[in-house]
């Protein structure tokens, strides 16, 4: 007897794995268990999208802007992670099934989709005397991250039409509340 309701959503990695953050940005212990908790309660399974930062740089990386990860390798190495995503996407929608949403991690320069992290003058050593300098001129810029932005571009290229939604991780409520409305409940 099979019972699987064909329903599913892709997922930015940190969402199911704090552990995979910068040092000194999760603002959970493990999972965003909330977020996680509605997806399961309403009857969908996950795709858990890798975490580019940490698969290019390892877990000792430190935190950069969309503008350090705008560059042709990263790009490359994404693309190259994300193919395989766009091939299981397609075989899961040609036998019936629904994705319902891409769920990123708004502000994140390489995972946010409708805001990233942004300061075009990032770049050079870390300096105590420099750092506060750097973060008052950084903003969130209103325009994805690297790796959503090229998954947004392969799923155009194979005709692909999934609605990213952001997770805002300082308004946890009102994300899952857009991202319930996407799933088609409450």
């Amino acid at each position: 007897m099979d019972i699987r309701n064909k329903k599913m959503v892709l997922i930015s990695h940190c969402l199911c794995n704090t552990n995979s953050k910068v040092s000194g940005f999760s603002p959970r212990p493990a999972c965003e268990q909330d977020l996680l908790n509605v997806i399961f309660e309403n009857g969908y399974g996950i795709i858990q999208l890798p975490c580019p930062e940490n698969r290019v740089y390892g877990n000792r990386r430190w935190g950069q802007s969309r503008e350090q990860f705008d560059n042709p390798h990263f790009r490359s190495q994404c693309r190259k992670m994300l193919i395989p995503f766009i091939q299981e996407i397609e075989d899961y929608l040609k036998n019936g099934y629904r994705i319902a949403a891409v769920i990123s991690v708004y502000g994140s320069p390489s995972c946010g989709y409708s805001g990233s992290f942004s300061n075009s003058s990032y770049g050079g050593e870390l300096c105590i005397d420099t750092v506060q300098l750097q973060l008052d001129s950084s903003r969130l810029e209103p325009s994805p991250g690297v790796f959503m932005n090229e998954f947004s571009n392969l799923m155009k290229e194979h005709d692909l039409a999934i609605p990213f939604v952001d997770f805002m991780e300082e308004d946890p409520a009102g994300s899952i509340e857009k991202i319930l409305s996407l799933l088609g409940n409450k």
